[in-house]
């Protein structure tokens, strides 16, 4: 049903990553069947099925049908025929299927990858705070230092959002840049400075920075960020956490992201020397931060290895499962964390 209705909704939006055939004989077929192996459960299991849907539509229509404004690809069809349509669908079917199905999908983990972390080890008071981050943002995004201290200073007192566990963040919008920024600074209880209209102590501030262009980029990546933050174990990894690449391996999803050393005698040897458009991985898998005597490198493809280097790299779970099997099958004395 709900293929069918998507389909002739006729959304632009609406970008599935395959089309059955036989539309819509097939998506018939499959109603027509469903309704016959519901039957073959047994009296009891339809029963009680019937039951809750009973329950469930009395209480919609008692009692949550006039508290919701909800509204659907059905309307796109009503509105073929003349009635109500709801545009804001377009617009999050757009962002959500073409992440998922495009060239985009790793947006998430290339920005939190080369994001900047900074920590608060002495007090600061909330001017102070606003003006190192604009310092940052300014060197990143070249934007005046004076337009990003205005915009975050409104911002940090009236556009916060609560991720949960002590995470905040606040999002800003600029048309002169191509790439998104994420700055986080984390706070320890006792070092959280006084920011307007929170009471309640902090574990970190974010500051997301996308461009105007890319029409819900901050829903997806904020998404992101709330569902690691609500996670059962965040607050105590969150915690642990000594060093800034502790704290992106916690915002990465664990099978996004492989690290790896470049030693003699694994597989990673052949990086060694190499700029990294010359280095060979499986499928969307990109070296995303390298670590080298300590120091952060933000790569380009020009960038050359050096043995010794640690490196994170960041590609779909299917492709990060093949690089880290080579790594397995070359180096008994794996050095590869996943």
């Amino acid at each position: 049903v709900a293929v069918i209705v998507m389909r002739e909704s006729r959304i632009e939006g609406y970008a599935p990553g395959f089309r059955s055939p036989l539309y819509p004989w097939m998506q018939i077929a499959g109603m027509i069947i469903s309704i016959g192996l519901i039957a073959e459960m047994g009296i009891l299991a339809v029963a009680l099925t019937g039951i809750i849907t009973a329950l469930s539509v009395a209480w919609y229509f008692f009692y949550a049908g006039d508290k919701l404004q909800r509204q659907g690809a059905i309307f796109h069809v009503h509105e073929r025929l003349g009635r109500k349509r709801y545009s804001g669908l377009e617009h999050e079917l757009l962002s959500l299927l073409n992440e998922k199905n495009g060239e985009n999908r790793l947006a998430y983990e290339e920005i939190i990858a080369r994001s900047v972390i900074t920590g608060l080890d002495e007090d600061i008071d909330f001017q102070e705070l606003i003006d190192e981050n604009a310092n940052i943002l300014s060197g990143r995004l070249h934007i005046d230092k004076r337009t990003l201290i205005d915009d975050l200073e409104t911002n940090l007192r009236h556009k916060l959002t609560r991720l949960g566990n002590g995470i905040v963040i606040t999002h800003m919008q600029y048309e002169q840049i191509t790439t998104a920024e994420l700055l986080i600074c984390r706070m320890s209880h006792s070092k959280t400075p006084n920011i307007p209209g929170v009471d309640t102590p902090l574990r970190a501030l974010m500051l997301l920075v996308t461009p105007s262009s890319e029409l819900g980029l901050e829903v997806r990546l904020m998404g992101h960020l709330a569902e690691l933050v609500q996670t059962n174990n965040f607050q105590q990894r969150w915690d642990r956490a000594k060093t800034d690449r502790e704290l992106r391996k916690i915002l990465i999803s664990n099978e996004h992201l492989l690290h790896l050393t470049a030693k003699s005698n694994t597989f990673e040897e052949s990086f060694i020397g190499r700029p990294i458009s010359q280095v060979s991985l499986p499928g969307d898998c990109l070296i995303a931060i390298i670590y080298r005597r300590g120091d952060l490198i933000i790569p380009h493809g020009n960038t050359e290895l050096e043995a010794g280097d640690e490196l994170y790299i960041i590609g779909s779970p299917e492709n990060i499962r093949i690089l880290s099997n080579r790594n397995e099958q070359s180096s008994p004395d794996l050095q590869s964390k996943i």
